[in-house]
């Protein structure tokens, strides 16, 4: 309703989704309907129907509870739009709970990655398909003198003239096929001065793609 925000009107999927019957629903308020925790309260929910009738408000993330008590996310949009003559708000509610829990699983994945990545007191490098490198720990610049910067997106073919570069490539595309390999090879500082280094090729896979760690 677009003077107090009542619900007048659902379709099969929103009962669906909320666990009532559409008699049911036609008496609940937004509030019934949000988890009750800041920012998913009536008010709030009233602030961007307010913004609805000008349509400004952009799509937005409800925590919303369902009949059963079970909680979920949705992403809704807010419409103004005339039925008979008279204004009403549009919601379009799409379910983002799995999605967000996937989301949030990749989060945990990459926050536990950078802290064992990051942890090792070995220089650490992520090689990607293109032999580029993707990432360096810290132990590696502060060993190397190297910055992120310089290294990150530079492939190793670049430095040919180094010793062992073609050894190397050859280590990690066998890494990027699943077969883990070893070197020793010299490698340069930023200062110009070289490292002579025992250097091991490990498959992994991140985010669902192959990388060699070195």
């Amino acid at each position: 309703d677009w003077d107090s925000g009542a619900i007048v009107d659902v379709n099969p999927k929103a009962c669906a989704n909320y666990g009532y019957r559409r008699d049911e629903l036609l008496q609940l308020t937004v509030g019934d309907l949000s988890s009750g925790e800041e920012p998913y309260t009536q008010p709030q929910a009233l602030q961007r129907m307010a913004l609805a009738k000008l349509d400004r408000c952009p799509p937005f993330e409800w925590h919303r509870r369902s009949r059963d008590g079970r909680l979920a996310w949705d992403e809704l949009h807010l419409k103004p739009l005339h039925i008979d003559g008279r204004p009403h708000i549009l919601a379009i509610a799409r379910d983002v709970t799995e999605r967000k829990a996937a989301l949030a699983a990749l989060q945990a994945r990459e926050q536990q990655y950078r802290a064992i990545f990051d942890g090792s007191a070995d220089a650490m490098g992520l090689w990607n398909g293109q032999l580029r490198l993707a990432d360096v720990n810290q132990a590696f610049t502060r060993l190397s003198g190297w910055t992120r910067e310089d290294v990150i997106g530079r492939p190793l073919s670049e430095r040919a003239g180094e010793p062992e570069v073609a050894q190397r490539m050859a280590l990690i595309r066998g890494a990027l096929a699943g077969v883990e390999g070893r070197i020793e090879a010299q490698v340069p500082g930023k200062g110009g001065q070289r490292f002579e280094v025992e250097v091991r090729y490990v498959p992994v896979r991140f985010g669902g793609e192959a990388y060699a760690l070195s």
